[in-house]
C-alpha cells in the first residue's frame, strides 16, 4: 500500500478544508503529521522552523514521543542543523520517550538567523500500534527557549486517493481563463451536509454555463441545491442529478449575467451522508461547457468522520492557595495545567478543548456530558439535571487546530469569574471536531488551603520587680518555651537616673 502523508495532503485542503498548513502558524517550531496503515511499518516526521523568532547559537531540546506506539529508529539532521551551520551538534535516545538534541556554533559561523525558515530534522519511527499518537519538542532551551511548538501527529491510514496532492494546485493564483473549485466539506452518518461550488474572479461575463460534478454515490446521498448569490436572478438555473454518483448542473440568464471580476457562490450541493467507511473522497468537475468552457477547475473533497476525538487529560495537580479567597483563574499554573489537555481527531488532525471548572463536585457525579450544537456550548448534568454553578475557562491552546480561526488565538480569561476555591475541584475537557463528533475526559485541580500554624518560637522577657534607693536588687531576664540554643546574645535598655548597674 502507498502511503501519502496527511501533512501534504492538508496542504492542498487548506483552502477547501479550512485547514492551516504549517507555514500559517505563528513563528517557530511544527512537525508534519504522518499516517500508518498496520504496525511494523516505518515513518518519518519532519521537524522545521518557520520564521525564527530570534538569533540562534546554541540550543537544546527534546523530542518527545509515546514509547507504546513508536519505536525511534534515527535523527537526520537538516539544513538548519548543518555542520557549517552547527559544527557541534548532537542527538542521542534518552529513553523509550525522549530524543535530547543540541548544538552549538562556538565560532559564529553560521547558526540560524532570526526569521528564517527551513527543515531542523527528520526523525524515523517503526510504528509498533497504529493509533493516534502525538510527536511534539519540548523542554526548549538556551536561544530556542520559549518558541511556540506546533506538535505532529501519528494517525491511522485513511483512504486518500493518489492524486490528492496535485488536485487544486492552482487555487489562489492567478489564470485569465477564470477558475471554478469545490469546496471541501466534512460529516458524519446521518447529518446532512451542503457542498459549495464557486467561481473566482470571472474574467469576462457568464451568461451561460453548464458542467458535471462526480460525487461518491455510496458515501453521499444527493438531496437537492441552494442557489449562490452570483445567480440568484437568473431565471433557469437547474441541478439534474443524472445517475448515481453525477450531477448536471447549468444557469441561464441574457440580462446582466455574472459580471466580469466578479467572486462567489454558484450552487450549494445539499447530501446526505450514508457511508460507513471514514475518510476522504473527491468531488470532480467534468465537462464545462459554455462560458466556463475554458475555465480551470479544482475538484474537493468530502471527509466521512465519525470517530470521536482522542483526547488525553492532564495528571491532576495541587497548587498552594495564592490568597484568602483562592486562586485567580489567570494563575499561571491555572493556564499550565489546562494546557497539557491535548486531542486529536482522524480527519481533523489536532482539534480544540474547551474547560469546564465545577466546585465541589467529584468526579463519580458526573452523569451526562454531551454538546449543545444550536448553541455551540457543553451541557454538564448531576443525576439528570443541569449543573448550574459552573466556570468556564475559555483559555485555548497556542497551536491551532482545522476548525479554529486563523486569528492567532490569545490566552482569554474572563478574570470577572469567581477564584477557584480551595479544595479539590473538577475539570472537564471536551474536545469537539468539526463534524460534531466529541469525547471528554475528567481531572481534579486541588487548591491546598493556606495552613495557620501556632508560633512555637519561644518567648523572652523581663518579669517585673521592686526596691528602695540604695538597696541592690536583681531582675530576672527569662527565656520560656526554649528551642535548642548553641548561642545567644541581647541587649537590656536602662534609665541610669534610676538604677547604677552593679553586677550581672
Amino acid at each position: 500500500m502507498v502511503r501519502h502523508k496527511i501533512g501534504s495532503i492538508f496542504l492542498f485542503l487548506a483552502a477547501m478544508l479550512f485547514v492551516f498548513s504549517p507555514l500559517a502558524f505563528a513563528d517557530g517550531f511544527f512537525i508534519d503529521n504522518q499516517s500508518c496503515a498496520d504496525a511494523g511499518e516505518e515513518v518519518t516526521f519532519t521537524i522545521s522552523v518557520n520564521s525564527a523568532p530570534n538569533q540562534v547559537d546554541v540550543f537544546g531540546f527534546e523530542i518527545s514521543f509515546d514509547g507504546r506506539v513508536l519505536d525511534y529508529v534515527r535523527f537526520e539532521p537538516g539544513d538548519l542543523l548543518s555542520s557549517s551551520r552547527f559544527p557541534m551538534c548532537q542527538f542521542n535516545k534518552v529513553n523509550n520517550n525522549t530524543i535530547k538534541v543540541g548544538g552549538l556554533d562556538p565560532f559564529g559561523s553560521g547558526g540560524i538567523a532570526k526569521g528564517e525558515s527551513g527543515t531542523v530534522g527528520r526523525v524515523a519511527f517503526k510504528v509498533l500500534e497504529c493509533k493516534s499518537s502525538q510527536v511534539t519538542v519540548a523542554k526548549l532551551g538556551d536561544d530556542m527557549a520559549g518558541w511556540p511548538v506546533q506538535a505532529g501527529s501519528l494517525l491511522p491510514g485513511l483512504d486518500f486517493p493518489p492524486e490528492a496532492e496535485n488536485v487544486g494546485q492552482n487555487v489562489g493564483q492567478e489564470d485569465d481563463s477564470g477558475q471554478i473549485d469545490i469546496e471541501g466539506k466534512g460529516g458524519r452518518i446521518g447529518q446532512e451536509v451542503l457542498i459549495p461550488i464557486r467561481i473566482q474572479t470571472a474574467p469576462q461575463t457568464i451568461n451561460s454555463f453548464g458542467f458535471m460534478v462526480t460525487y461518491p454515490a455510496d458515501i453521499l446521498e444527493y438531496a437537492g441545491y441552494e442557489r449562490g448569490a452570483l445567480v440568484a436572478k437568473f431565471p433557469m438555473v437547474d441541478v439534474i442529478n443524472l445517475s448515481s454518483g453525477n450531477l448536471r448542473i447549468g444557469g441561464m440568464d441574457y440580462g446582466q449575467g455574472i459580471t466580469k471580476g466578479t467572486s462567489g457562490y454558484l450552487v450549494r450541493l445539499r447530501f446526505k451522508v450514508k457511508g460507513e467507511k471514514e475518510g476522504c473522497y473527491p468531488l470532480e468537475f467534468t465537462n464545462l461547457v459554455d462560458d466556463l468552457a475554458k475555465f480551470s477547475k479544482s475538484g474537493g473533497y468530502f471527509c466521512l468522520d465519525n470517530t470521536p476525538p482522542e483526547i488525553f487529560c492532564p495528571q491532576e495537580r495541587s497548587i498552594a492557595q495564592v490568597n484568602s479567597n483562592g486562586v485567580p483563574i489567570n494563575n499561571p499554573e491555572v493556564i499550565d495545567f489546562l494546557r497539557q489537555a491535548i486531542a486529536y481527531d482522524n480527519i481533523d488532525g489536532q482539534v480544540k478543548v474547551r474547560y469546564y471548572l465545577l466546585q465541589g463536585i467529584i468526579p463519580n457525579e458526573i452523569l451526562t456530558v454531551k454538546p449543545d450544537m444550536s448553541e455551540g456550548v457543553i451541557i454538564l448534568k448531576k443525576d439528570n439535571k443541569p449543573i448550574m454553578e459552573k466556570i468556564e475557562l475559555v483559555v485555548e491552546k497556542i497551536e491551532r487546530a482545522k476548525n479554529l480561526l486563523s486569528e492567532a488565538l490569545d490566552d482569554n480569561l474572563d478574570t470577572s469569574q469567581p477564584l477557584i476555591r480551595p479544595g479539590k475541584n473538577l475539570v472537564v475537557f471536551v474536545a469537539q471536531d468539526r463534524t460534531g463528533n466529541f469525547s471528554y475526559c475528567l481531572s481534579t485541580l486541588t487548591v491546598e488551603p493556606i495552613e495557620c500554624l501556632e508560633d512555637d518560637s519561644g518567648k523572652l522577657d523581663i518579669p517585673g520587680t521592686s526596691g528602695k534607693i540604695g538597696k541592690e536588687v536583681l531582675i530576672p531576664v527569662r527565656l520560656q518555651n526554649a528551642i535548642p540554643i548553641p548561642m545567644f546574645s541581647f541587649e537590656v535598655e536602662y534609665n541610669p537616673s534610676v538604677f547604677g548597674l552593679h553586677r550581672l
